[in-house]
């Protein structure tokens, strides 16, 4: 199990943030397979657009 070095406040106020931009079902299996995809395909992204 990993320790996030956030303080518990912090990281929920994260989580408010995250709900209020995404919708209060931004956790659900469909939302989440969505966000987790976008985040991927970022990734991939900066990968193949190289540094800079």
């Amino acid at each position: 199990m990993h320790h996030l070095p956030s303080h518990t406040n912090t990281l929920l106020k994260r989580l408010d943030r995250i709900t209020a931009l995404l919708g209060d079902d931004w956790r659900s299996a469909d939302s989440a397979l969505g966000l987790h995809l976008a985040v991927r395909l970022h990734q991939l992204r900066a990968v193949l657009d190289g540094p800079g």
